[in-house]
């Protein structure tokens, strides 16, 4: 069975919706004409883009961050090591 492009459209909307704002957006979808739903799923589109260019952006800082401890956490002695050298030293 072949799906129409206003039921594609409707999909579209449907699911990016959701995936942006975590619900799917309630319209009156049988009211609107075929070139409003192409509006719509165009806008859906973009923010839903954006959504998934600023979670990647957040990941790689996240990314950075804990590299950025984890270089530091390495660089300064534990209690372990001091009381090692303590040991070493008597």
């Amino acid at each position: 069975m072949l799906i129409s492009e206003r039921d594609e459209l409707i999909g579209q909307i449907s699911d990016d919706s959701k995936s942006v704002n975590g619900c799917r957006l309630r319209l009156n979808f049988k009211a609107m004409s075929l070139e409003e739903l192409r509006a719509e799923a165009a806008y859906w589109s973009d923010r839903q883009q954006e959504a998934y260019e600023e979670s990647r952006r957040v990941e790689a800082e996240e990314d950075a961050y804990e590299r950025q401890e984890e270089r530091a956490a390495a660089a300064m002695p534990t209690a372990y090591d001091e009381i090692q050298d303590r040991l070493e030293g008597v």
